[in-house]
Parts: C-alpha cells; structure tokens; sequence
C-alpha cells in the first residue's frame, strides 16, 4: 500500500514539473525600473514578490510615485534561447487598482543586454497553458517596450 502511494506521490510530482512551473529566484534579470514615455503605463516596477511570485507596479507616469494598479505574475516558464535573449510566460492577476481582479497571460523577451524588455498579453477568462501568446511582435495590439532606468 505504501508503495503505490509513493509511487502516486512521484508521478503527481513528475505531472506538476512536465506542466511548468518555474519559482523566481532573488536575482531574476526582469526585476528592475523599466521606463518609456510612449507606453500606457510609461513606467513598471518589477521585484520579487511573496509566494513564489513576481510583483509588478504599473505608474501612469515616469515621475509618479503613486501606482497605478499591481500585479502579480506566476512564472510558468523561463528560459535562454541560443541568443542569449531570456524569455519568460507568465500568468498575470492584477491585485490592486485599475482593472483590480483582470487576468492575462504574457510572453515576456529580455534582451541579452537585460537593458531592453519586451512583452505581449492577451486577457484570460481562466489560465489556460495552451493559450500564451507565441511571438513578441511590435506590430502587436497588445505589444509593450521598455527599456532598463539608469539608476
């Protein structure tokens, strides 16, 4: 009887890691000011945030102190292609603010330099692994940039 509950137990666990999830370290590249005054929010705050999560503030403006609205990010994946560019998708629930309880999903591309960031969503009634955007387009309805602040 014990063995097959272990054996339930280590194939849950294989199912859970084949589906992807990855935990933010301290040092994630992404985290960070990233600012442009042509995008709606012109600044993000990007830092660790609790639960094995990211934290993201959104500010109308450069210069604002006051955030916009908050949201928090489960990495489902992230990894380095040949390049050396770091792309990440995520699950994305804004928490606070604007559009408090909204859901999306995003395919998130940092430069090599980790000076530029790039970013596509589209909004999800339910997460659905199946459903990240696939490429980071400029072209893109729903296609961010923003570029690393000088600190």
């Amino acid at each position: 009887m014990l063995r097959i509950a272990l054996s339930g137990m280590v194939g849950a666990l294989l199912l859970a890691s084949a589906q992807g999830h990855y935990v933010p370290t301290a040092n994630e590249e992404l985290y960070g000011n990233w600012i442009n005054e042509k995008m709606h929010p012109q600044r993000i705050v990007v830092s660790l945030g609790p639960s094995e999560t990211i934290s993201i503030q959104d500010l109308r403006n450069v210069a604002d102190e006051s955030t916009l609205r908050e949201v928090t990010q489960e990495v489902d994946r992230k990894w380095t292609d040949a390049d050396g560019v770091v792309w990440y998708r995520t699950y994305d629930t804004i928490t606070s603010g604007l559009g408090k309880g909204m859901r999306f999903q995003s395919l998130i591309k940092l430069s090599k330099s980790s000076q530029v960031l790039e970013l596509v969503h589209h909004y999800a009634h339910k997460f659905d692994p199946e459903s990240f955007p696939t490429v980071v387009e400029p072209s893109g309805e729903e296609y961010h940039i923003y570029y690393r602040a000088k600190e």
